[in-house]
């Protein structure tokens, strides 16, 4: 491997600094420090290049307009040609399309490309009067950075850059990277399929490779909520055919906004402008006849979402589907929501019987479920009443992760309830007595309950008496500084706000 003598680098890097030390000293927007970093590695590649893309990487990730900053980058003149930049390329033994952008199939005795080579490492090693090198390394260190944001709109960027005629060399190094960012990528590659020749070739090849390109693999495998429905997204936008069983079994989704994406695809593909009709012709029938009309090669995604609505509606309303399309999406989805209403009302008559049973754990976690499938439900305010009395009775058990975690609970659903600054100190308290069970010094944690409620008993005395010496087993076992009269306080209290709640809850839901 060739080494750059320093005369080459050592200009590019002091411009480096010469640009980034007053932006910093300025406070420069994200968007302003990545088009700073570009521009000096195009006009001056230096061996820290990676060092830069990693930066760039990590402003794309803390702000969105730095991914318009990039994209801008990509899609400016370049002073070099793109035949230079295609030598350089081969120089490295990079993989570059032809001008079709077909790939070159290697024959016998002919090495193929290395499918683990780093361009950016292997670029920086060229002299630097290569012809080309400043676009490349600046055009390489953009699409890292666009892979590492984490943004979906970034993956977008990169597909498209890979059609266009700067960035047809980059073709392989931006499947590469739409793999490596995966699941961000999805959504882009999922609209891309639907695309026609090349495009949607490609995008359906780099799905392929990710084995996701099966509608329901894609959804199963999504890590959260955010990328679930920004696929249902990309399905909507191109009314994915393929995608049709997997939407309407998603729009009783356990997650409401995943169900809520999911209704809105759905309805996209029953209602609105109809779809292209699909080409027709004679069909080959047994023995070789023609048949006597022609027939349509396929169906559109309008009449399979027909066919799988009726089949779903039957099957779940157990009656045959008269009406629209619209009309029976609407009656199979209030039949989902009445059937969830009802499951939940029971889940909350349950946990009101465990909580008057004074078992506010099972009580608890059933709300906990609740919460997760109805964040903004109308009893958080009472859900936190319950919560605070728990809090109160783990407190009185010296459980003090956990009273902390009850606490933030029900300081949370109830940021206006009769125990909210109680719920807050009493958080903070807790905090407070892990740290000093540790060996820690709970003073700040303290401090923070006192400031929120000054008459806070048991941080008062944990102010005055110091920290409680911990156990041998490094947990306090006896709450050190709440004499009995306080137990009792509490439990008190507890109880006042179990019937609190049970009677806000009852009173909703008889």
């Amino acid at each position: 491997m060739m080494t750059t003598p320093i005369r080459h680098w050592l200009p590019p890097l002091l411009a480096v600094l010469a640009l980034a030390l007053p932006a910093a000293a300025a406070g420069a927007a994200p968007a302003d420090e990545a088009r700073a970093l570009l521009a000096t590695l195009q006009n001056g590649p230096t061996p820290d290049a990676a060092n830069a893309a990693t930066k760039l990487g990590e402003l794309a990730a803390a702000s969105a307009d730095v991914i318009t900053a990039l994209e801008q980058h990509l899609a400016r003149e370049r002073s070099s040609t793109d035949d230079e930049r295609r030598a350089a390329l081969g120089q490295i033994g990079a993989e570059v399309p032809d001008e079709k952008g077909r790939f070159r199939i290697p024959g016998r005795g002919v090495e193929a490309a290395d499918p683990n080579l780093d361009w950016l490492t292997a670029l920086v090693a060229l002299p630097a009067g290569t012809p080309g090198l400043g676009d490349l390394v600046s055009d390489v260190a953009a699409i890292r950075a666009l892979a590492a944001s984490d943004r979906f709109a970034a993956g977008d960027v990169i597909f498209n850059y890979a059609f266009t005629a700067a960035g047809e060399a980059y073709r392989d190094e931006c499947g590469r990277y739409l793999r490596k960012m995966a699941p961000t990528s999805l959504p882009g590659l999922i609209r891309g399929s639907r695309a026609k020749h090349s495009k949607g070739r490609y995008a359906r090849y780099q799905l392929e490779r990710l084995d996701r390109q099966s509608p329901p693999k894609a959804l199963l495998y999504a890590p959260d909520e955010r990328t679930r429905v920004a696929i249902l997204a990309a399905w909507n936008d191109v009314h994915h055919p393929d995608a049709v069983q997997t939407v309407l079994a998603t729009v009783d989704d356990v997650n409401p906004a995943v169900r809520a994406a999911a209704r809105k695809t759905w309805l996209g593909y029953v209602t609105g402008k109809a779809p292209p009709e699909a080409p027709k012709r004679k069909l080959v029938l047994p023995g070789g006849k023609l048949s006597d009309e022609e027939m349509p090669l396929y169906l559109n995604y309008r009449e399979l979402a027909t066919i799988e609505l009726k089949r779903v509606y039957e099957e779940v309303l157990g009656k045959k589907p008269r009406g629209g399309l619209k009309q029976l999406s609407d009656e199979l989805f209030s039949h989902y929501d009445g059937k969830r209403a009802t499951e939940l009302i029971a889940r909350l008559d349950e946990a009101r019987s465990l909580a008057e049973a004074g078992k506010l754990a099972e009580a608890t976690a059933i709300f906990d479920t609740v919460l997760r499938d109805h964040p903004d439900h109308e009893d958080r305010a009472a859900m936190g009443e319950l919560y605070f009395a728990y809090a109160e009775s783990l407190a009185g058990e010296a459980k003090w992760i956990k009273a902390s975690v009850a606490y933030a609970k029900a300081a949370e659903l109830a940021p206006a309830g009769a125990n909210a600054k109680a719920a807050r100190a009493g958080r903070h308290y807790a905090r407070a007595q892990v740290i000093a069970a540790s060996g820690g010094d709970p003073s700040a944690e303290v401090e923070k309950a006192l400031e929120i409620l000054p008459d806070h008993p048991g941080a008062s005395k944990l102010a005055d008496r110091g920290a409680p010496p911990p156990t041998a087993g490094g947990a306090v076992t006896e709450p050190p500084v709440r004499p009995s009269w306080m137990l009792y306080l509490g439990v008190l209290t507890g109880l006042i706000a179990i019937a609190l709640a049970v009677v806000a809850i009852r009173r909703r839901h008889p």
